[in-house]
């Protein structure tokens, strides 16, 4: 067996890398990664509903784990019911956050304790609570990407986003109202394509 050292210097590269196109897709366990690993991993991408658990104790689960993952900067979780968010209040320094496929994920508001979050996009969730993304005090770029479930009282709850500076939201079939994002100071992008229902900007003037 590789000392654990070494072990651990390929998980942080697996991690950041992945292989192929398909970045740890078939990977289920990482049983040797120790505890300093995990806390200094800087990015992390997941095929959250094959991925079972990646800490040297077997009870502990990747909800879990996080907690202890203080330096982490960049997460992607793919494919299956995610972690509950409100694991990733351990992870302080994370700055990017990507969400895709996960129906379990419908209310982000425990992203509001992330201080350092300033970039998030979700893409095919079930997502229809955002209105405490108005706490991310950093957040400058949001996009949801067919993410159905979103209102026009979503969008009108990211207009006090502060910092936003770029939205997309791609696909949203019950968006017809974007018109309060006009108090948006900072917000210099918008990109609605595919939101068929909203056929007047006039208010974003």
């Amino acid at each position: 067996a590789l000392p654990l050292p070494a072990r651990d210097a390929v998980v942080r590269y697996l991690c950041k890398e992945g292989y192929g196109s398909r970045p740890m897709e078939n990977l289920r366990a990482l049983p040797f990664v120790s505890e300093g690993t995990l806390a200094a991993l800087k990015e992390l991408r997941l095929p959250v509903g094959k991925f079972e658990a990646y800490t040297v104790e077997p009870a502990v689960r990747q909800a879990n784990a996080l907690r202890r993952a203080w330096e982490l900067g960049v997460l992607t979780l793919r494919h299956g019911p995610a972690p509950t968010l409100d694991t990733l209040a351990g992870c302080p320094a994370l700055h990017t956050l990507y969400l895709w496929h996960n129906d379990g994920v419908t209310d982000l508001s425990p992203l509001a304790d992330l201080p350092a979050l300033h970039t998030l996009l979700v893409r095919s969730s079930k997502v229809a609570v955002v209105s405490a993304l108005t706490g991310c005090a950093a957040l400058r770029t949001l996009a949801f990407y067919y993410c159905h479930e979103l209102t026009d009282a979503d969008v009108s709850a990211l207009a006090g986003c502060a910092a936003l500076q770029t939205l997309t939201i791609m696909g949203s079939s019950k968006l017809q109202d974007v018109s309060t994002l006009g108090s948006c100071a900072a917000l210099h992008t918008l990109d609605l394509f595919g939101c068929h229902g909203v056929t007047d900007v006039s208010g974003l003037a």
